[in-house]
């Protein structure tokens, strides 16, 4: 009677470890860190939401704040699972595998700002941030200043150090709207439009498809996009 109690309880055993295993592969395994770059208002408010739907996928993660090129390098050493969020020139800075989002996240558009008065903006070089790869592409060959994050970038545009700056729409309308940017700077070129993507490894690929699964049904970044729509009126109605 106790043998046969124990053949059926290591059946039992197994059977769940099987039933385990499947359930893990089918649903993918879950990310347990993502990088995500430091001072950046997009991936503030990105990190929030991204770190509600990991939850409601049931896999919470850690996001860790670095600096633009940490992340990449991060991410290519293995050293996280993914990053937040990334524009898509990204993708051939990747030396590691990976898998993107199948749709993106939502649309951003990237502008040079400038200093109100020309005799400024056109005597002091362009602020741009390291690791940002639109602000890199943009400034090759072009007299610039970097900085390691946008609070320094923002503070020496205050401070008379550069009289033009790349930034997003959507973050600089939140800096003018709550008045944290003087001068109000005017915009000049848009320089990038273009999807921002969620990245990880690629062996999360089967975790990646419930995650594209799940923006498909809840659209939850859709206020992004949303506030975007505004973002001339709110700009322009302040100058």
């Amino acid at each position: 009677m106790k043998r046969l109690y124990l053949q059926l309880s290591g059946i039992l055993f197994v059977g769940t470890l099987f039933s385990g295993l499947a359930q893990a592969e089918g649903d993918g395994v879950c990310p347990q860190v993502l990088s995500s770059v430091s001072n950046s208002y997009l991936n503030e408010i990105s990190k929030k939401v991204l770190k509600s739907v990991y939850a409601e996928l049931g896999c919470p993660v850690t996001v860790l704040d670095v600096p633009g090129r940490r992340g990449i390098l991060l991410f290519n050493n293995m050293d996280v699972d993914g990053e937040v969020l990334r524009f898509d020139i990204v993708e051939p800075q990747y030396s590691r595998k990976f898998v993107r989002s199948r749709r993106p996240m939502f649309y951003e558009d990237g502008s040079l700002w400038v200093h109100p008065d020309p005799l400024v903006r056109d005597k002091i070089p362009t602020g741009y941030v390291l690791g940002i790869l639109w602000h890199e592409t943009y400034m090759k060959n072009r007299r610039g200043k970097s900085y390691s994050n946008s609070n320094d970038l923002l503070r020496a545009y205050t401070d008379g150090e550069i009289g033009s700056f790349l930034y997003t729409d959507s973050a600089m309308e939140v800096k003018v709207s709550s008045h944290k940017i003087s001068p109000i700077p005017l915009k000049g070129e848009r320089v990038v439009r273009a999807p921002i993507y969620h990245y990880l490894g690629a062996e999360f690929t089967p975790f990646m498809r419930r995650f594209a699964k799940y923006l498909d049904q809840h659209e939850p970044f859709s206020f992004i996009e949303k506030r975007d729509e505004n973002i001339e009126k709110a700009v322009v109605g302040t100058q």
